[in-house]
């Protein structure tokens, strides 16, 4: 089951070519933004939960998950810093209502999944310009050679040059349409499955057979556990748990919960040697048992995207999603215009 590796998949192509709408759309709202009229919908004095993921070393992915690139996750820092306060993790266990009421607006930064890049790109440069943060890891990937799942699913279907069968299902990749509508239907799969089906089922397309070690120390591999404890010796960024296998956990059985839940937590303080006690919903899935769950296991504090539970709004506080690079859209998602 050898391939060439491929540098450069169709779903790539296809990006490049939606990047001037995106671009248009980003410099429209600098406009905007520039004379001030986004400040004018919403008043300044609510904070805003920002969400990222991977930060990449060049602007175009070959896979299929976006991502902000270095110099333009630099800039969206340094657009922070210059109309925002930026505040520590620390400051919303110490009180999110007491921040919501302060006159500046107030930005949380927050980075999801635990990937190598988080260490090797965004912490260089929140060090540099003295930015706290909150990570929140996957135990799983910590480890050589084991990869999220979505991430694997993301390589395969972006990279794989022929027809993948996953699932009992044969995905066809003869386009980038196809490939595109294959990610997301082996997603909605997947939800049906328990995260160790859906991990067997992809250790029948190993990453290292199909995927360039560049792309896979730039997009795929997970911090490791001497980043982690790196980390944890600096006040700047704080860890977080987010799962170990980054299951949907309203779909994980009781016992199954408490395990990647709790055990999540305890490796994490095992390694770092600091208490716990953030906490990010894997896709934002999450219900008012799941919400009971993270509580119970020793959490202040979770993140979701959405309150999707009004009873477990509490240990839910939403997010905005920023997943690419540029200050217009990031403008508009401070002031709530988009979300």
């Amino acid at each position: 089951m050898a391939f060439a590796f491929c540098h450069y998949s169709i779903t790539t192509k296809i990006r490049l070519k939606l990047t001037p709408l995106y671009s248009a759309v980003d410099c429209g709202l600098r406009v905007v933004d520039g004379i001030g009229l986004l400040n004018r919908i919403q008043g300044a004095s609510d904070i805003v939960v920002l969400m990222y993921h991977g930060v990449l070393r060049r602007k175009y992915s070959p896979i299929m998950g976006q991502a902000v690139d270095r110099e333009g996750f630099a800039r969206q820092i340094q657009y922070l810093k210059q109309r925002c306060r930026i505040v520590h993790p620390d400051e919303i266990n110490d009180g999110y209502s007491k921040l919501s009421r302060c006159a500046e607006r107030s930005v949380l930064l927050t980075f999801d999944d635990g990937f190598a890049n988080n260490a090797t790109l965004v912490r260089p440069i929140l060090e540099d310009m003295n930015v706290p943060a909150l990570f929140f890891v996957c135990t799983r990937h910590l480890e050589r050679g084991q990869y999220l799942w979505f991430a694997h699913a993301r390589a395969l279907f972006s990279l794989w040059p022929t027809r993948v069968k996953l699932l009992g299902r044969m995905f066809e990749l003869s386009s980038s349409s196809a490939r595109q509508w294959a990610f997301r239907e082996f997603k909605q799969l997947a939800r049906q499955l328990t995260v160790d089906e859906v991990y067997r089922a992809l250790s029948a397309y190993p990453v290292e057979e199909f995927v360039s070690p560049q792309i896979i120390e730039d997009e795929l591999r997970g911090m490791t556990k001497d980043d982690l404890v790196a980390i944890a010796k600096t006040d700047l960024i704080v860890i977080g748990a987010h799962t170990c296998n980054h299951p949907f956990l309203t779909r994980c059985s009781k016992a199954q919960l408490e395990a990647e839940i709790a055990f999540a937590k305890l490796k994490l303080e095992q390694i770092c040697g600091r208490s716990v006690t953030y906490f990010a919903y894997p896709d934002g899935d999450y219900n008012s048992a799941v919400a009971s769950t993270v509580t119970k296991a020793g959490f202040r504090t979770a993140f979701a995207v959405h309150v999707r539970d009004s009873a477990a709004a509490g240990m839910a506080i939403p997010r905005a999603g920023i997943y690419r690079s540029g200050t217009g859209i990031l403008a508009a998602k401070l002031c709530g215009v988009l979300n």
